[in-house]
């Protein structure tokens, strides 16, 4: 990717931010699908039979079948919410490959794989100096990439 000098302050601390909340959306989903699991699990409410051939209905607790319906709602849900979780994990995963691959792995290695930089120039064979340099014009390109020429310096976009 071609380099876009001048990124403005705000749209690069974005990027920084959203880098940094990747985990938490990684954790989010985990748990979400974890509530998913417990849900899905519990047996105490698995549905209820009319099968047999004569069904006293009136002892049916109307409670039990309602707890029944919002455990449907609930697994929607919360599918919905993990589908989410991995469509913004999926949009940052696709702009970091399309970076330039000296920046990307620089800024996987820093903020998906959540190494620390003696552990980055470790495994890159490279100074601490460089890693933050690869880092800090990767998230200049991310910012392009992200927003558009509204992030480059002396470019206003009328209203």
């Amino acid at each position: 990717m071609e380099h876009r000098a001048g990124i403005k302050k705000e749209y690069y601390d974005a990027v920084l931010f959203t880098l940094k909340s990747y985990h938490i959306l990684e954790e989010t989903r985990n748990r979400l699908e974890e509530e998913l699991n417990e849900l899905k699990g519990n047996v105490k409410i698995k549905g209820i039979s009319y099968d047999q051939i004569r069904v006293q209905t009136s002892g049916i607790n109307k409670s039990t079948e309602r707890d029944a319906l919002w455990n449907v709602e609930d697994e929607k849900e919360l599918l919905l919410q993990i589908l989410e979780c991995d469509h913004k994990m999926k949009i940052i995963n696709d702009a970091i490959d399309q970076l330039d691959e000296h920046y990307g792995v620089v800024i996987r290695l820093k903020y998906i794989e959540n190494l620390c930089w003696f552990d980055i120039q470790d495994k890159l064979f490279i100074a601490e100096r460089t890693g933050h340099h690869r880092s800090s014009k990767g998230m200049e390109d991310l910012a392009y990439l992200f927003y558009g020429d509204r992030a480059l310096v002396g470019i206003e976009i009328a209203s």
